[in-house]
């Protein structure tokens, strides 16, 4: 890893005095190479090698009219205005990034399962363990930035891969604590990525200007982040190569039982291949294409039957069937295309697959310790019992039942957290809803029937409550409710455990059955100069106020010997 001399940059005084400090955070200095500064609904690319107040003046007339969003790596070289640039093209970054979104009373986000509110975004943002160097306010959303020492320049294409594996790691930890709660959350860690700039606008409804909320003085180097990665991918999805095999023919036809049963099982499934979809804004084919393609991907389609399902829509419709199209470059095909937006982020609202349909494996991965119980929905019994087996496959690595205390615990990054808003019936939900789609793996017609049928039944309030209440006795659910927070020299706090006896911070264990915390993160290089005056003004000398601190440090701990 080599970088970038980081040299202060020095700004002359600006009206958006949050673009300008944020920039200047990011990028101390360009070096040689091209910040990408981004604008929609234009499209264009501007290319800049040097942060001046004539450019951060361009950026506030752009944002008079557009939306305006700045790369999150820097390009090798000016791709003209119609480019943004792929993930070959980037150099370096600054740090590593997540966009956490949340639904708020707006209705701007049609995303569902977003954290509710402001706070819970936050709250996710803290139990990454590491606190964020910048949090800036999107309009509807947080993006939260951890800065490195200095900006990660790439010495090659290893190098590189290195990287943008640990910028997708650290937001799958991310997604990983959303889903635990039973939310949602982007993954944007792709090199090529861009975000929005703190002091511009935010146009998706009614226009919310942007801000920076915080920058702190807290650097990382990359290999900070391994103790807090989620040792898990947050979606246990089929994986498709995006190098994709496939034919093309004119009357390609989808699988017909695959076809008719996620029609029967998929209400937008159903509607868009009818064109009947008044939720989408976008009433293209090529809309309907994606709509089509995400939802036949999360329901484990091949790559073939997903080309041959676009083909027929887009038959079946009049619209051209690009059988020969490809862009400009003539390196990637229309359908190659669609195949990797329904497989990443840009298909991600469609995977949420209505009623009875979820996106593959709901299983929570912010459990460091995920296992496979290695049997498949459709294997478990029909019956009550069935379903709280299959429940505890599903969660029992998150999820205690502490019969003391008569309570629901749910794992959540660092403790055990006892559920205050019925997250476990969220969880039962999916539950149910997991075996349903497993239905499609089920070669036999009439036995798939009878399980999609019960299912569906499973759904009901007196099934997920006999559900949980069978749940409550199955392994590793069940626990007594001793042993609890019983390590004296152990404090929880937000974003880990702090070991009293070291003083040092460490991601928290699921073996170490703690769950109270402290409301406030640990920070070893937090300063109290008010608590240290008063200290001193109280007691006076350094033998008894060396006492009281050592005092107030033993109150900590649970002993109590003398």
């Amino acid at each position: 890893m080599s970088t970038v001399a980081a040299q202060p940059l020095v700004l002359r005084p600006q009206r958006n005095q949050d673009l300008t400090t944020f920039l200047a955070a990011l990028w101390p200095d360009l070096g040689e190479h091209h910040l990408l500064l981004w604008r929609l609904p234009s499209k264009r690319s501007e290319w800049v090698q040097e942060l001046t107040s004539d450019i951060i003046a361009k950026i506030e007339q752009w944002a008079e009219d557009e939306d305006v969003y700045a790369g999150c790596g820097l390009r090798n070289a000016n791709l003209g205005p119609t480019r943004r640039g792929e993930r070959a093209d980037i150099v370096a970054i600054p740090g590593l990034w997540i966009d956490a979104d949340y639904s708020g009373t707006s209705g701007d986000h049609k995303k569902p399962n977003l954290p509710r509110t402001e706070a819970d975004a936050r709250k996710l943002l803290e139990e990454m363990g590491l606190p964020p160097s910048a949090i800036v306010h999107s309009g509807h959303g947080l993006q939260a930035w951890w800065l490195f020492r200095e900006p990660w320049v790439f010495e090659d294409d290893a190098d590189r891969d290195k990287a943008e594996r640990l910028t997708k790691a650290w937001c799958d930890t991310f997604r990983a604590k959303a889903q635990a709660r039973g939310w949602d959350a982007d993954q944007v860690g792709d090199l090529a990525r861009v975000m929005r700039l703190p002091g511009t606008w935010n146009r998706k409804g009614a226009p919310v200007q942007t801000k920076l909320l915080n920058l702190t003085e807290a650097r990382y180097n990359p290999d900070d982040f391994d103790g807090y990665l989620s040792s898990a991918a947050p979606c246990d999805r089929p994986t498709l190569s995006h190098s994709w095999t496939f034919e093309l023919r004119a009357d390609a036809q989808p699988p017909a039982e695959k076809f008719l049963l996620l029609c029967e099982i998929d209400m937008k499934f159903r509607m868009s291949w009818a064109h009947q979809r008044t939720d989408l804004q976008d009433q293209s084919a090529s809309s309907y294409d994606l709509s089509l393609a995400s939802r036949a991907y999360a329901a484990g389609w091949s790559a073939q039957e997903i080309v041959n399902l676009l083909i027929a829509h887009r038959r079946k419709h009049g619209a051209d069937l690009k059988l020969n199209h490809s862009w400009a470059n003539g390196t990637k095909h229309y359908y190659s295309n669609t195949l990797l937006a329904a497989a990443t982020e840009k298909g991600h609202a469609e995977k949420e697959l209505g009623k009875y349909v979820e996106a593959p494996s709901s299983l929570p991965a912010s459990v460091e310790s995920v296992k496979d119980s290695g049997s498949s929905p459709h294997q478990y019994p029909c019956t009550d019992a069935g379903n709280a087996e299959h429940f505890a496959s599903k969660y029992g690595d998150m999820v205690r039942y502490d019969h003391r205390r008569g309570r629901w615990l749910l794992w959540r990054a660092h403790r055990w957290c006892p559920d205050l808003d019925e997250e476990i019936r969220r969880l039962s939900k999916l539950s149910s809803r997991d075996r349903f789609k497993s239905v499609a793996a089920c070669e036999d017609l009439k036995e798939r029937e009878r399980i999609a049928k019960w299912a569906i039944q499973s759904e009901s309030r007196s099934k997920l409550d006999a559900m949980l209440t069978l749940a409550k006795a199955e392994t590793p659910i069940a626990d007594a409710g001793d042993n609890w927070d019983q390590d004296p020299f152990l404090l929880g706090v937000p974003n880990g455990v702090v070991d009293l006896r070291t003083g040092v911070l460490r991601p928290g264990r699921q073996t170490d059955r703690i769950t109270m915390s402290t409301g406030v993160s640990f920070d070893p290089t937090a300063a109290c100069p008010r608590w240290e005056r008063f200290v001193l003004e109280v007691f006076g000398d350094d033998e008894l106020t060396g006492f009281v601190r050592r005092a107030i440090g033993y109150s900590l701990t649970g002993h109590t010997d003398e």
